[in-house]
């Protein structure tokens, strides 16, 4: 079998010749490079892809990035007829990802603009791009359809950030609401469009962290809104992940009632508070892709090893598992830390001759 098919495979519930090992493209393992150091037919890709474009009407976005105090740092403005929101990130040094230093919502006035400006936006179809991608990706991986964050989350991660949002669910509800209604409708929009494509995939690009989002902002935001994407599926043949890479063990059984097909980027211990193990046994509707565990990566071979054969023995049985390269790699731990993971997976081969 090829990564693609060894994917898609388990991802339909159907046996595989041995566990997927996958990545996202990029950061320190530019694609090329990882094909040709761990061989074409031991690793697979997944990225993001966009059915759809977003415009804002009247709205212009504005960015300059400069040097300060050592620092390399990038501000954005965005100008709309309400008003404008500024934003600033700082990028780190090492992969160039970018961080919020201010983020644009910032009071209560701000949420007016951004509501405003999401109640505004025109969705419309993005398919010819799309199908381009997608073809030109199907020979090493799959192309999902990438939704963006659930509407709390979105505000946690990148617009407000968690201590305001706190403060501003609680000084000015009606305002944050208004703008998560916006969110959910472009959201709906969105959904409506990715149902058309050929997207087999739809990611929820969540980042779901326990202690960050709490049990019962989980329960009132994202399960509602992850249960009607599936119910809006119904009757495709189209999966839905959700990105959940933190700690879960507080958020167990509402995960449960979730609807979601598969915990993506699943997040295990040392570096998470749920194993692999406990993961497969709570949540048997749903398929388990962990991120092999980031903190590993800088251990000796070893220790990856036994890591990599843990993982296996505890999920693989089930054949709900894929193992996954989500999360970045110091640039120079992959090229030791890849090689011990490939082997164990060739090692323990099909997942079906170790069933309990």
């Amino acid at each position: 079998m090829t990564p693609p098919e060894r994917i898609m495979a388990v991802l339909r519930g159907q046996p595989v010749d041995r566990v997927p090992f996958t990545a996202y493209p990029g950061d320190p393992r530019p694609i090329d490079e990882t094909i040709d150091f761990l061989g074409k037919e031991n690793i697979g890709f997944t990225s993001a892809g966009y059915p759809y474009k977003i415009e804002h009407p009247g709205c212009t976005v504005k960015e300059e990035t400069y040097e300060q105090g050592g620092e390399k740092l990038k501000k954005v403005v965005t100008e709309t007829p309400k008003g404008n929101l500024e934003e600033l990130y700082r990028f780190d040094p090492t992969f160039e990802s970018e961080w919020h230093v201010e983020f644009p919502i910032k009071t209560p006035e701000d949420y007016d603009i951004y509501s405003e400006m999401m109640e505004n936006a025109i969705i419309t179809e993005n398919y010819e791009e799309f199908e381009k991608e997608k073809a030109e990706f199907s020979e090493i991986g799959h192309l999902m359809a990438w939704t963006g964050r659930s509407p709390y989350q979105r505000l946690a991660i990148k617009l407000v950030g968690l201590m305001n949002l706190g403060l501003h669910l609680m000084d000015c509800p009606e305002k944050v609401e208004r703008a998560m209604e916006a969110m959910r409708e472009a959201h709906r929009k969105i959904m409506k469009i990715i149902i058309g494509s050929s997207a087999e995939i739809v990611n929820i690009g969540d980042n779901i962290n326990a202690p960050m989002v709490g049990l019962e902002r989980f329960e009132k935001y994202c399960v509602p809104l992850y249960n009607e994407t599936v119910e809006m599926l119904e009757g495709t043949d189209k999966l839905v992940f959700v990105h959940m890479d933190g700690s879960l063990r507080p958020l167990r059984d509402a995960i449960s009632r979730c609807k979601h097909h598969v915990v993506e980027s699943f997040c295990c211990i040392p570096d998470g508070d749920v194993s692999i193990a406990e993961a497969v046994e709570w949540w048997p509707d749903k398929i388990i892709w962990p991120n092999f565990t980031s903190s590993i990566h800088l251990c000796e071979p070893k220790v990856i090893r036994e890591h990599a054969d843990m993982i296996l023995n505890e999920g693989a049985p089930s054949g709900r598992l894929l193992i996954g390269l989500m999360e970045n790699i110091p640039p120079f731990a992959w090229k030791k830390s890849l090689p011990p993971i490939v082997q164990a997976i060739e090692d323990y081969g099909e997942p079906a001759a170790h069933e309990k």
